[in-house]
Order: structure tokens, then C-alpha cells, then sequence
């Protein structure tokens, strides 16, 4: 879990946060309002991007990401027990943990 993890916002372009998730070397970003509140809006996957983006042929440079994202994030909390989030992971059918 990262305390100040990368982030974006729905308004920035599918390439920015693609060079991000590259740069970093991450599979997925937070999506907030702004940098400054940071409140949580979504999620972003580099498999959002591809199957959403690339695999339509969309424009990555004048695509936004808020019509690739995942919203209603499933969340827990730190004191959370591994057990609680694997739980919630399967439940959610989630394959892979967020970013960091």
C-alpha cells in the first residue's frame, strides 16, 4: 500500500496516464477529483486502456480517460486483515490489487 500514490484525474488523456503506468512501472491508477482534495472517483488498469482504447482503435493522444475507467472502486482500509482483502478480492472478482 503506498501512502501518496500516483494518480490522475478523469479529465487527462489516455497517453498521459499510459506513460505514467510505464514510467512507474505500475499496472493501475488512482482516479481522483483533483490533485488537490484527491478524492477517490475510479480506477485505471492498463487493461482498461488496451481493451477500451487500442482494441477500438480509439486515439490514446485525444482519448480521456474518464470513458476508460472503472468506477466504484472496492476499497479497505489498513487496519483491514490480508484474509478481509483477499476475501473482498474474490468476492469482487478482482484479479490484482491497485497501484504502487
Amino acid at each position: 500500500m503506498s501512502k501518496d500514490p500516483f494518480c490522475c484525474t478523469s479529465d487527462q488523456t489516455v497517453q498521459e496516464v499510459a506513460k505514467t503506468l510505464c514510467d512507474q512501472n505500475i499496472g493501475s491508477v488512482p482516479v481522483v477529483d483533483d490533485h488537490q482534495s484527491k478524492r477517490l472517483q475510479g480506477v485505471v488498469t492498463d487493461r482498461n486502456l488496451c481493451c477500451t482504447v487500442i482494441a477500438n482503435g480509439k486515439e490514446p493522444r485525444s482519448a480521456k480517460v474518464r470513458d476508460s475507467m472503472s468506477t466504484n472502486p472496492v476499497t479497505c482500509k489498513t487496519q483491514d486483515s490480508l484474509d478481509d482483502c483477499l476475501r473482498l478480492m474474490q468476492q469482487h472478482k478482482i484479479r490484482r490489487a491497485g497501484s504502487g
